[in-house]
């Protein structure tokens, strides 16, 4: 530019020395020939001056005709210079018939300034630089224009190439810079920018000292630079940097020295990739490894891993142990070294065939060791790529040895429990939490005459094989065990498939899995032979009792009397001879008397209901009346419907149930009224006792005491059914149920 300048002023200045000169010789108006001689020369030299200038020169008229060109503005349009003058530019240059609407010379001629304008010309297919500069004349009119043309081609492709350059750079994803001998940045991308957290008027001309927050980072950043101007060879490193907010960077970068045409180091040009993201990523993967690694080495199982040619990649500490061996001393062995033979040739069979299949595969397998049997479960897994290829088998073992051991003795111990269980006079049942039979032994069938499928998994109402007060006390007492309870011998009357009426005993437990009650086991005995002979016994006995009732009653009672009655005589004898043995007579006759009467009251306790002479109301109602007489309490009875027990022996029981209840009530919970009553309905009788006295505790039946269980005896023996239970909020009442005459 400053040539072009240097060019236009010189001809400039030239046309003024000629115009000068034209002027002193018009002037003096004596042309000289040494004038003139000096004017050709002046011509001379400034046309010599005008075609040497390098660069294409041309000057246009106010028409936009060329007035004079050098050689080298004919050169680019391939003529001489003379062929050219008196034609207007634009068809010169342009190929037009009319200038063009940007032409620099109209430019020139309106703003009266000297302009630059570039452009591309299709003509000559290349890129042009026209300078225009205005001449006037003296009287500073405008009389055209200087054009001096440069072909910017080359500069044009270089502008290009760097602006191309320049996107690329500032388009990468890396960050890229350039430094110069005194590590400062002249060049920095975006991403060099968004790494420091900086604009880049504070990066560019600054060294990193000037711009990183942690000083240590930038002078190792500084002397990884003064490695690279050293040497001359480019450097790779890994490094951490500390952005201007404190956000942590690990960047992957390259250092590469620059070279002037002499092979100077004049500077560097540095590429940074952000690795942060892997190397979080790895440090993700380091830990999840060791946490892998921890838990492999702490689980129990033996694990290994191998490559398709069932070489050893890694196991863990476990499986090493077998082999007395470290896990690293392990990697890289075969089967063949570990093994022996035979084993080796099996074990990488079955690498083989699940690397083949793709499928895993679970064995168990047995061998001994140290003269002892052991059992290991062993899982062999295909491992795929993640392009679905095996590329090699990871194995699992653990020893089962323990649990084999186990799992014979349950075996033994479920034989041994099957002969008992299938052996056993008594019947044993299972019960979940919804009262569904899971199992019954086979002795069920000599006790009911069911099978045992007749009964498995059905509930046990639906069954029908309990009565129906014992069903009801079964419900009651499942409750209770399934909330924790274990129940001794509980009586109950069984109903067989035949429609036969027995009766059993049967004792309960929680049936416990994982420390919860999920059912019931129950062991039942039958006691139907035993209740008859106990009822037997109970006759027998009755029978004897009313016989000794009745001879003291019908003899006894009968020779006391006799006897009293000749007592009276004798005393009657002796007063009338006023002898003092009649008051001995008299004396003797009461305590005959009172004998007579203690004779029919023990005789009425040993056969407290007589069938043919008011039976157990009348009963009933003395026994209301003793006890007032006795206890100095109020005991009214009633008798609801028509009662009729045809067997004494019942009849007795009930009495003796009645006399215990009223007897517990004015002992033991201090009642000062008991209620007796006896209600009737279709051949089904009850007897309830009610009392005013202390409160039961909140389970009645949990009372121990002799009378509550002679009671309960008692019941048993006629078959009745006894409820002692809470009568409101004061005292109780004791229910006996049973059936009256037989039919």
């Amino acid at each position: 530019m400053k040539d072009e300048e240097k060019t236009r002023a010189q001809l400039i200045s030239e046309m003024r020395e000629l115009r000068r000169h034209v002027g002193e010789l018009e002037a003096a108006e004596a042309p000289c020939k040494q004038a003139e001689e000096k004017l050709m020369q002046v011509a001379r030299d400034w046309q010599t001056t005008f075609d040497s200038i390098a660069d294409p020169v041309s000057i246009q008229d106010e028409d936009y005709r060329l007035v004079r060109v050098n050689k080298a503005f004919a050169h680019l349009f391939g003529t001489e210079p003379e062929k050219l003058i008196g034609r207007t530019c634009y068809e010169v240059v342009h190929g037009t018939k009319e200038p063009w609407s940007k032409c620099p010379h109209k430019q020139a001629m309106v703003s009266k300034k000297p302009l630059t304008y570039e452009f591309f010309e299709p003509r000559l297919g290349v890129n042009l630089q026209v300078s225009a500069s205005p001449v006037f004349d003296q009287k500073r009119k405008i009389r055209g224009t200087i054009h001096i043309i440069k072909n910017i081609t080359e500069r044009k492709r270089a502008e290009e190439e760097l602006k191309r350059f320049q996107l690329m750079v500032e388009s990468a994803h890396d960050a890229i810079f350039y430094k110069d001998l005194d590590s400062r940045y002249v060049i920095a991308n975006d991403k060099t920018l968004e790494a420091f957290g900086l604009p880049r008027e504070k990066v560019i001309g600054k060294n990193d000292l000037e711009i990183m927050p942690n000083k240590e980072e930038a002078r190792q950043n500084i002397e990884n630079d003064c490695t690279v101007f050293k040497t001359g060879k480019p450097k790779e490193i890994t490094k951490h940097m500390t952005g201007a907010e404190g956000k942590e960077y690990w960047f992957e970068a390259v250092k590469v020295p620059q070279f002037d045409e002499d092979g100077n180091v004049i500077g560097l040009v540095g590429i940074a990739r952000d690795i942060t993201a892997r190397k979080q990523a790895e440090e993700e993967l380091c830990r999840r490894e060791q946490k892998y690694r921890t838990l492999l080495e702490n689980l129990p199982q033996k694990i290994f891993f191998k490559n398709r040619n069932s070489v050893y990649v890694s196991c863990n500490e476990n499986y090493a142990q077998i082999f007395d061996l470290k896990a690293d001393e392990v990697s890289g062995k075969t089967d063949y070294d570990l093994s022996p033979k035979q084993l080796a040739e099996a074990y990488i069979a079955e690498d083989r065939r699940v690397m083949e299949s793709g499928k895993a595969e679970d064995m168990e397998e047995e061998y001994v060791r140290d003269g002892q049997r052991v059992f290991v479960h062993k899982v062999k897994t295909p491992v795929k790529d993640e392009n679905g290829n095996v590329v090699g088998v990871l194995g699992v073992f653990w020893d089962i040895t323990a649990r084999k051991q186990a799992e014979q003795a349950l075996r033994e111990s479920e034989q041994k429990y099957r002969l008992h269980f299938e052996n056993v006079n008594d019947v044993l049942f299972s019960l979940d939490r919804d009262l569904r039979v899971m199992s019954v032994s086979p002795s069920v069938e000599r006790l009911l005459g069911y099978k045992p499928d007749e009964l498995e998994g059905r509930q046990v109402p639906e069954l029908k094989i309990l009565g129906e007060e014992s069903l009801k006390r079964a419900l009651s007492n499942a409750r209770r065990v399934l909330e924790g309870e274990r129940l001794g011998p509980t009586e109950y009357q069984f109903i067989s498939k035949d429609g036969s009426v027995g009766f059993g005993e049967v004792s309960s437990s929680p049936l416990l899995r994982d420390g919860k009650v999920a059912g019931i086991i129950c062991v039942g005995r039958d006691i139907t032979e035993r209740k008859r002979l106990e009822r037997e016994v109970l006759e027998i006995g009755e029978k004897e009792r009313r016989r000794i009732g009745q001879d003291l009653h019908d003899s006894i009672s009968q020779h006391l009397t006799g006897i009293a009655y000749l007592a009276g005589v004798l005393e009657k004898k002796l007063a009338a001879r006023s002898l003092a043995e009649a008051r001995d007579a008299a004396e003797i006759a009461g305590l005959v008397r009172q004998t007579i009467s203690e004779t029919r009251s023990l005789a009425r306790g040993l056969s407290p209901v007589a069938v043919h002479s008011g039976g157990i109301v009348l009963a009933l109602e003395e026994l209301a009346s003793g006890a007032e007489e006795l206890f100095g309490i109020r005991c009214p009875f009633k008798c609801n419907g028509p009662v009729n027990v045809s067997d004494e022996s019942v009849a007795t029981q009930v009495y003796y149930i009645a006399q215990e209840a009223i007897t517990n009530a004015v002992r033991h919970g201090k009642a000062k009224r008991v209620w007796v009553s006896l209600d009737a309905a279709e051949g089904n009788m009850t007897l309830k006792v009610r009392n005013d006295g202390v409160a039961l505790p909140e389970r009645p039946d949990e009372v121990n005491g002799m009378g509550l269980r002679i009671m309960e005896y008692r019941a048993r023996m006629i078959g009745a059914a006894l409820e002692i239970r809470l009568d409101g909020e004061k005292g109780a009442v004791v229910i006996c149920s049973f059936r009256g005459k037989e039919d």
